[in-house]
C-alpha cells in the first residue's frame, strides 16, 4: 500500500520522531527532550493535525468509543474521566453516537484532566483556538 500526499508526509514524520521519543524515554533523557519541545510549543493547528494522524494510524480511540458504547448500552448515566484530554477532539463522535442511541442519550459527564502546562498561563491553549 502506497502513501500519498499529506498522509505520506505525516507518516514519515511519525516514523522519524517515534524512535527518538522511545529512545529518550528508555534512556531517561525524556525530561530534556520535553523541555526542548516546551521551549517552542506546538500551536493548536499542529496539535490537531498530529491528532488526526494519530487517529488515522492508530485506531485505539475508535475502538475505545465502541467499547464505551457497548458498556454504556443501557446506562442512564455515564461519567468519563479523560487524562490528557488536550482539546477534547475525541469526544464529539461518541456524543453523537450516544445521542442517537435507542431510548435516548444517557446523562453524560466528561471530566478532562489536561497535561500540566509550564508557566502561569493556563488559558493560553484555549485562547489560541479562538
Amino acid at each position: 500500500m502506497e502513501c500519498r500526499g499529506w498522509l505520506a508526509t505525516l507518516r514519515t514524520g511519525l516514523a522519524h520522531y517515534f524512535p527518538d521519543g522511545l529512545e529518550a524515554r528508555l534512556a531517561g533523557s525524556g525530561t530534556e527532550v520535553y523541555k526542548a519541545v516546551m521551549n517552542n510549543p506546538p500551536n493548536a493547528v499542529d496539535v490537531l493535525k498530529a491528532y488526526h494522524l494519530y487517529l488515522t494510524v492508530c485506531p485505539f480511540k475508535k475502538i475505545s468509543n465502541k467499547i464505551i458504547m457497548k458498556v454504556a448500552e443501557n446506562a442512564e448515566r455515564l461519567h468519563i474521566m479523560d487524562s490528557g484530554i488536550l482539546y477534547g477532539f475525541q469526544w464529539p463522535c461518541l456524543i453523537q453516537r450516544l445521542s442517537s442511541r435507542p431510548g435516548g442519550a444517557p446523562r453524560l459527564r466528561i471530566t478532562g484532566i489536561d497535561h500540566p502546562q509550564p508557566g502561569f498561563r493556563p488559558t493560553e491553549r484555549v485562547e489560541e483556538t479562538m
